[in-house]
């Protein structure tokens, strides 16, 4: 089985890693976590090139906010979040639980861009969407 629009986050991240790291801090903060990590499959190597040139060129440790990039296997479904919980952390949430039962909060991609968007009192009412397949006028 394939997630049709499991291109939007990697492409988010690749191209506007600045807004998801804005969103990052302000949940971080809110939230009060003392780890931060950025899980993604290993194999989306631009995703991660874009990140960790992010990373590169802040001082992030100056700023007191920083984050580890996690690289996730190649296999479904890496995305779900207690796949996600247990790969990064090895805590088990329990059937039918949230991650919060282990101490631990997910959040999507798209999400944090508009944490950071709204943060700027800017509306957040688009949806990214990914098209797959034969498009008359690609963008």
């Amino acid at each position: 089985m394939r997630e049709p629009l499991i291109h939007v986050d990697k492409i988010i991240l690749q191209n506007s890693f600045e807004r998801v790291y804005e969103g990052l801090r302000i949940a971080a903060g809110l939230t009060g976590a003392k780890r931060v990590v950025v899980a993604l499959k290993g194999k989306y190597k631009e995703a991660i090139h874009a990140i960790e040139e992010f990373k590169k060129s802040q001082s992030l440790g100056s700023s007191g906010f920083d984050f580890e990039i996690f690289k996730l296997g190649n296999f479904y479904p890496a995305g779900d979040e207690q796949v996600l919980v247990y790969e990064v952390t090895k805590r088990v949430v329990p059937e039918g639980g949230i991650p919060l039962m282990v101490g631990t909060v997910v959040t999507n991609v798209e999400t944090l861009y508009n944490v950071a968007e709204a943060m700027e009192g800017k509306n957040v009412t688009d949806k990214f969407v990914t098209v797959n397949g034969e498009v008359n006028n690609p963008p």
